[in-house]
Parts: C-alpha cells; structure tokens; sequence
C-alpha cells in the first residue's frame, strides 16, 4: 500500500517569537531596503512565508531576514502588534532549513500588475526612489518604471486589470490622460461593448478634443511655439503618439501665423488676401475672374542652351555649375504673375493637408 504525502499548512507564529538565526547568511542589510520593504508589505501584505528552525522558545529565521526585519519595524512605528502572525515554515533541523532557503528563490509568488501598480505607488508616495522600491521587490528599475506609468490609472480600470477583464496593453492607454474621471467614464461606457477594447477607440474616446501631432494645424504651429505660448502636450506614454490639448491656445496660433502669411503675401503687391484654415470651396472662388500667370519668354540663345543642359543632364554628363545653371534657366521660365495683375487680383491663404501654408492667387 502506498502512502499518501500530506500537505501540511504553515503555522502561523507572533512576531514576538521570531528571531534572527546564526545560520541566516544575510547578517547585515541596507536599512533603506528594509525601510522599502516594510512599505511594500504595509501596502500589500506579506506575500511570501518565511523559513525557520526552532530555537528553544524562539523561532530562529534562516530565510526572510528582510522580510522579518520589516516586520520589526512595522512593529516599531506601531503599523502592526507584537502578536502579529507571521507564516513561518519550520525545518526539522539546520540542513533542511537551508535547503528551504536556498529553494525559496525559483518559488517566488510574484505580485500580479494591478498589485504591482498599487505597491510601488504607495511606495514612491512615502518618498522611495524607484531604485529602492526595484530592490524591495526584486525586480529591476526598468520593470518599477513601467508599472509606474501605470500609478494613476482609475481604481475601476486597476481591479479590472487585477480581475483579468482587460489586459495590461488596453489598461495602458488610459493612461494617454491623467484624469481619473474621464478614465472612468470612457471605461464605464466603453468595456464590453462593441470595439470598446480596441486602442484607437479608447484614445479617440479619451482624446477627442485634442489635436495629434500629426494634425495639419499643429504642424502649421508648430509644437516649439505651441509649448512656448503656455500649450499643454500629452505623449503616449507606450506608444508615439502626440496630443495638444490646449484647443484655444492653439486656434489662437493658428489664427495668428495664418494673419503672418496674409500680410507676407500682400506686401508682394497684391490687392487683397484672404486666409482660411480651410480652402474656399471651389464654387466660391468661381465667382471671381481667374487670370492664368505669365510664363517669360526665352530668347533663342537661352532656349537652345537650356536645351543643351537638359540632354547633358540627362545623360548625366552635366558638372556641378551646369546643373545650376539650368536650375536658373528652369526657374526663370516659371508662369509669375506681373504686378499690373496684382494690383487688381488677389487670392485665397490655408493650410494645406502637409501643414504648410497653400496659395491659390490670381482672383479678380
């Protein structure tokens, strides 16, 4: 007949009973660690039991001595009481115990994100450097960075997360703004409907009074002189995306550097300007007469010689001074309007879809 291994529970102990072992191999310790440490089990709980040996009426630790050392000071600032009750798996003898210890490290229970997100943000609120709190809970600073982003998320998208009702990459995205209720808001209404788990839909939702970087009118501004006027930006803080969320400063700029273009291009000699962030509908600008440019004439010498330029151009034969010269002659030969035109027509200034600013001239 075979026999059944029993799985025994681990006994609790107060923490009055706990004491360092001699046989703990880790005697002395930062006390910033354990300072963190004592943050993360205040904020989570002890997640982790500790491993001991009997030692007369005390229960020596042999694995944990952070842990119980937080414990102690928990205790100490009076977060906890001497009878606090501490998980403590007891070994029948030294052997044993270290060889509990040393499996200890390959079966670690880590936290779960929304756990994770929650701890280190209590943390870095009682004033712990991202450093401090990666050592406390054994990961690196990179991974206590990016839970970090995570740190103001809604309390209703963090237990949605912990419940697995949404990932970690869809909870990511509300971080795209730091209000709380908005998150809320667009989680209430978005989760379980229809593409309501899909990024573009929640960054639309929770964006849709603001202007991406790559918006004809942003790049008309510019973010340089945005961000100088006092503009407010938002980045992506897992993605590439940009937001401008100051919508009357940038109207303002917009309306501004489309008045700087209308003034550049009177003061060429035309009769009037009208600038638009939109172009005139066509039927608009049918009203006015269209006059076509001039294009200037090449006498016969110029002509045949930008002739000559462009065949050794194209049996790429041209030097340097060659290819300027037939720049020149091309430049030249471009329909401009003359300015007894323009002291008759005008034209139409707006943005274009490149966020450069678009001419439409020779409106009478």
């Amino acid at each position: 007949m075979s026999k059944k291994s029993e799985i025994k529970s681990i006994p609790t102990f107060p923490l009055s009973k706990l004491v360092l072992s001699d046989i703990n191999p880790r005697q002395i310790v930062d006390e910033t660690e354990v300072e963190a440490l004592a943050q993360s089990i205040k904020a989570c709980g002890l997640i982790q039991n500790l491993v001991g040996i009997s030692e007369g009426e005390n229960i020596g630790i042999v694995a944990g001595g952070r842990r119980l050392r937080a414990l102690q000071l928990l205790l100490e600032t009076k977060e906890i009481i001497a009878s606090f009750p501490v998980a403590v798996r007891v070994a029948e003898n030294e052997e044993q115990a270290l060889e509990w210890a040393n499996a200890e490290n390959t079966a670690r229970k880590d936290l779960n994100p929304s756990e994770e997100i929650k701890a280190y943000r209590i943390m870095q609120e009682k004033g712990f450097s991202v450093e401090k709190i990666a050592i406390a809970f054994a990961k690196t600073v990179r991974h206590v960075k990016g839970r970090l982003r995570l740190a103001n998320l809604a309390e209703c998208i963090l237990d949605a997360l912990a419940q697995g009702d949404v990932t970690l990459d869809i909870a990511s995205v509300y971080t795209i703004t730091d209000d709380q209720e908005k998150q809320t808001e667009t989680f209430n209404r978005l989760n379980g409907s229809w593409g309501g788990d899909q990024e573009h839909t929640i960054k639309n939702s929770l964006m849709a009074e603001a202007n991406t970087a790559d918006d004809r009118r942003t790049q008309f501004v510019g973010r340089e002189a945005y961000e100088a006027a006092g503009g407010k930006i938002r980045e992506d803080l897992f993605g590439e995306d940009v937001y401008f969320l100051d919508t009357i400063i940038l109207d303002r700029l917009v309306d501004e550097k489309l008045e700087q273009v209308r003034q550049d291009v009177l003061a060429k000699g035309w009769k009037w300007i009208q600038a638009n962030v939109d172009l005139v509908p066509y039927q608009e600008r049918e009203l006015n007469t269209f006059i076509q440019p001039t294009r200037p004439e090449l006498n016969d010498q110029q002509s045949a010689r930008l002739e000559a330029l462009k065949q050794a151009d194209r049996n790429d034969q041209a030097k340097p001074n060659e290819l300027k010269e037939l720049q020149a002659l091309l430049d030249y030969t471009k329909p401009v309007y003359l300015s007894v035109d323009m002291d008759f027509a005008g034209g139409y200034v707006s943005i274009g879809h490149d966020g450069q600013p678009r001419l439409d001239l020779g409106y009478i």
